[in-house]
């Protein structure tokens, strides 16, 4: 529904399942294909899901900020929820479990995913000199 027009399809790009070289030399493969949102959640889309903005700037197109990985957690679990798909999170006070890759709904990326997705097929240590491409 309205609710949930940021989590769209098209809002995602898919990403094969692939090998990678990480910067200290280790070879990691990732077995399964995952969608990654295409761009950060931003507060009002986080504020429509979760009932709240804990953004210290209160600008609805901005990436949500001042959130924690409990509330990022908790945050994708609300989605999928709101979605009609199982959670993937089991959260019992501060301890979270996640349900694995058979689990249809909304997570955060596995750092392995993160890395995989940032370094879209390129080999060095980055893609491009950093001042050009990123605010760090």
């Amino acid at each position: 529904g309205e609710v949930l027009n940021g989590l769209n399809e098209a809002s995602f790009s898919a990403l094969p399942s692939g090998t990678f070289t990480r910067s200290n030399g280790s070879k990691v493969r990732l077995t399964h294909g995952f969608a990654l949102a295409r761009v950060p959640v931003t507060s009002a889309l986080y504020a429509s899901i979760a009932g709240t903005d804990p953004s210290q700037f209160k600008n609805g197109h901005a990436p949500v900020e001042n959130v924690s990985w409990e509330d990022a957690v908790r945050f994708c679990n609300l989605a999928s929820r709101a979605a009609g798909l199982q959670e993937a999170y089991t959260v019992s006070g501060r301890t979270v479990a996640w349900k694995g890759l058979g689990c249809g709904g909304f997570r955060l990326p596995t750092e392995a995913e993160w890395e995989y997705a940032c370094r879209a097929g390129t080999t060095g240590d980055h893609y491009a000199n950093l001042d050009a491409i990123a605010w760090y």
